[in-house]
């Protein structure tokens, strides 16, 4: 099997795990729709989906799709800030989440009204910038779950993980551009790899916090 056939295998695995979690959260929604962790979580985890689709589709007609990891970075930005800003309960911890989010929005707001272009390019800054306080925050997020029992620790380790690797890869973003296809293939197979992980994690998510079993266990 060579890299091309990888790259499919776990292309389509990816969108299999989406839809899968889509329907799990889902069939979830009437028991957890007050809860706002679960909210934020389906949320993103739909928006994944249309993404990949999205991303499928201009793939598959060689229509340019760079610019769409600008606004896949940004709203993954917002909806984790927010995320851990309701799991954090320190009022320095929530704070610093407040600051940061101000400044990086801020930042990103000057930079594309400066530099409009730079939203259809791998923009190196606006990667840090969005990827870095998740990073930071999944850290403090793990630390605090030593002190008392953590929640969402599988979806924690899945953002700290994916993230974490993602974010060099994403780094190398336009360096791929000039390689050639096999070793940029090469590349990209370790990204989908991390994602398929990333979206299990997802899974055993939905199974430790939100399935019917839990409730049943926990009444």
């Amino acid at each position: 099997m060579t890299i091309t056939d990888l790259n499919n295998v776990f292309q389509y695995l990816t969108l299999g795990l989406l839809f899968v979690n889509v329907e799990l959260y889902l069939r979830s929604h009437n028991l957890f729709s007050k809860v706002m962790a679960y909210n934020l979580i389906f949320i993103y985890i739909i928006l994944n989906l249309i993404t990949s689709l999205t991303l499928e589709y201009l793939y598959h007609n060689r229509i340019e799709n760079l610019y769409l990891s600008n606004f896949y970075l940004i709203f993954q930005f917002i909806l984790f800030s927010y995320f851990y800003l309701n799991l954090f309960k320190d009022k320095k911890q929530k704070k610093y989440v407040k600051t940061l989010f101000v400044v990086v929005i801020l930042i990103l707001t000057i930079q594309y009204l400066l530099y409009p272009l730079r939203f259809f390019y791998f923009n190196l800054l606006e990667v840090f910038l969005t990827s870095f306080p998740l990073i930071t925050y999944s850290i403090i997020h793990l630390y605090n779950s030593l002190a008392t029992k953590g929640k969402f620790l599988y979806i924690n380790a899945a953002i700290l993980i994916y993230l974490s690797s993602s974010t060099l890869i994403f780094f190398l973003g336009n360096f791929l551009r000039g390689l050639s296809k096999e070793d940029s293939n090469n590349i990209w197979l370790i990204l989908k790899i991390l994602y398929s992980i990333f979206l299990i994690l997802f899974t055993l998510e939905w199974k430790n916090s939100f399935s019917s079993y839990k409730i049943k266990a926990q009444s």
